[in-house]
């Protein structure tokens, strides 16, 4: 794919944003029908996020050499005999410290190159968006027969098997998302004349406040309210334009922050450039994707702060230094001054179910902007 002519980190749009739709404030539940669509508006809270990643149950198809070279299986190539490992425990204390000069390799992973090669995915069938208008050669097909999928994050890190089904991140994230707010997306869409085809609809982005309740089934409730966090939310307040075409909502691009959360209460914010959604919305809730281009260095420092180094890499299966040097060299956007691309396309896979998004006229504040950071620290 050719490098895109992107600019660098813009301001992330207008905070807030009037309420449209007719609710009550701090938690009382709107005087609606079943249906969850208030005066032109439906509201969605998370319940699934993941990277949008094919795949088959063996993973033979899309992982045909297997899965991901772990850090130990790194460390084992990098010092071959008992005799070396002990001489570099020995010096530098801990297996991750294997730079030169005993770097965490995690946190400094162009220090070395990793032994063993990356196993990036094969084939190309893939799930996501077409960010660029484009059909490229290294573009994806869904399995339903779209084409021109932009995913290329998926090629590094699809092999990664606490990523996929029933993986250690994969259900990390899920418990996560359940049991605290951190995560806790919460989508508005307003403005809304027709509820299957509209060319004009304004979408809140929010981070809510309140819990979730589960149903015997283990599937979450829909219509119930959700307050937003107005102050240590209010850097994940966006609004987007966008349109309803037979029932599917798909956004303009526009940057936003997306927040992580992982064991050990860390927490990371990720830096999404020209977001989209494309969300199949039902009576219930909606499911689809938020694509856009992650900013390498932010990524790669949350991923490496929550699921890399000390026992986490083995755990979840991959390596610093080979996964960092892939995300480069499949990079397909902004590139910089001297040509190279520091960004990578990609999707989150998102679910939801309906919501009451209940707004507090005094805490809205739409004159405060917070710009993209891509820190790596």
């Amino acid at each position: 794919m050719a490098a895109q002519n992107r600019t660098e980190p813009t301001v992330f749009g207008k905070a807030g944003g009037a309420a449209l739709g007719v609710f009550l404030l701090c938690g009382l539940v709107p005087l609606s029908g079943e249906s969850g669509e208030v005066n032109g508006s439906i509201g969605l809270v998370i319940s699934y996020l993941n990277l949008a990643l094919y795949q088959t149950p063996d993973g033979k198809e899309e992982c045909p050499e297997g899965f991901h070279h772990t850090q130990n299986d790194n460390f084992m190539a990098q010092f071959p005999t008992e005799e070396a490992r002990e001489t570099m425990l020995k010096k530098y204390i801990y297996y991750t410290h294997r730079g030169p000069n005993g770097e965490d390799v995690f946190y400094h992973p162009t220090v070395i190159q990793d032994p063993l090669p990356l196993r990036d995915i094969q084939g190309s069938t893939g799930l996501g968006i077409d960010l660029d208008g484009r059909v490229d050669s290294d573009d994806f097909n869904s399995p339903t027969g779209k084409t021109g999928i932009d995913n290329q994050i998926y090629r590094v890190v699809g092999c990664i098997p606490g990523l996929r089904n029933g993986g250690t991140i994969d259900g990390s994230l899920k418990t996560e998302i359940r049991a605290s707010h951190k995560m806790r997306m919460l989508v508005e869409i307003t403005g809304i004349d027709d509820f299957q085809n509209d060319d004009q609809v304004t979408v809140s982005m929010y981070r809510g406040l309140d819990g979730i309740e589960v149903a015997p089934d283990n599937t979450l409730v829909p219509f119930r309210s959700q307050r937003i966090d107005y102050v240590e939310g209010q850097r994940y307040i966006h609004q987007l334009s966008g349109r309803l075409e037979d029932g599917v909502l798909k956004t303009e691009p526009k940057d936003v922050m997306v927040p992580m959360y992982g064991p050990f209460n860390i927490q990371r914010d990720i830096v999404l450039r020209d977001a989209r959604f494309e969300l199949n919305l039902t009576d219930t809730g909606a499911e689809g994707f938020l694509g856009g281009y992650f900013d390498i260095e932010n990524w790669y420092g949350s991923f490496a702060k929550i699921w890399g180094a000390h026992f986490n890499a083995d755990v979840t299966g991959w390596s610093g230094p080979a996964t960092y040097a892939g995300l480069y060299r499949f990079a397909d956007a902004y590139p910089d001054d001297e040509g190279r691309n520091t960004a990578i396309s990609g999707a989150y896979k998102l679910e939801f179910v309906r919501a009451f998004v209940i707004h507090d006229p005094a805490k809205e504040n739409t004159g405060r902007t917070v710009a993209a950071e891509s820190s790596h620290d």
